[in-house]
């Protein structure tokens, strides 16, 4: 599906599970990847691997104030909320600057929606409001720096 439309650019995580789905996008237009290392998806540190349940029973302190979506709250070994909005607006900016071209952006769920409420000018807790799923595509555009989503969440190309 993603083959099919004339992308310009094509920015990627450096995740192997985010390029392995733009590189053959990117060999069937031709065009070069971009490897964008603030894509990449949001560091929980030494809450990596485990379940939410697990998380609860050995970081109940941080869990707490990470659900409290304080964009200072921090993971345990992990980075901020603030932290990822940073990186999100350095994002949104090498957007800004490819604005008129068709642009590709490979990333993952967690960071995608802080990057959504970054491109949106919300809140950065509002990040909790979006959904991701994985292989989801979502459309915006962008008008003068002003961004509005055209698609969201859609799966419709994996039926």
């Amino acid at each position: 599906f993603l083959s099919t439309l004339p992308f310009d650019t094509i920015f990627t995580s450096p995740l192997a599970r985010a390029r392995a789905i733009a590189e053959p996008v990117a060999a069937n237009l031709g065009i070069s990847l971009i490897v964008v290392p603030q894509l990449r998806e949001i560091e929980f540190g030494d809450w990596e691997g485990h379940t939410w349940n697990e998380i609860g029973a050995m970081f109940p302190a941080t869990l707490a104030a990470w659900e409290l979506k304080s964009p200072e709250a921090r993971p345990d070994g992990g980075e901020s909320l603030a932290d990822v909005g940073d990186r999100a607006k350095k994002v949104r900016s090498v957007l800004e600057a490819s604005l008129g071209a068709l642009v590709l952006v490979v990333a993952h769920g967690g960071f995608n929606r802080v990057l959504i409420s970054v491109l949106l000018d919300l809140p950065l807790s509002a990040y909790d409001n979006f959904t991701q799923q994985n292989a989801s595509i979502s459309v915006f555009e962008a008008t003068n720096s002003k961004w509005q989503v055209q698609v969201s969440d859609s799966t419709c190309h994996l039926t």
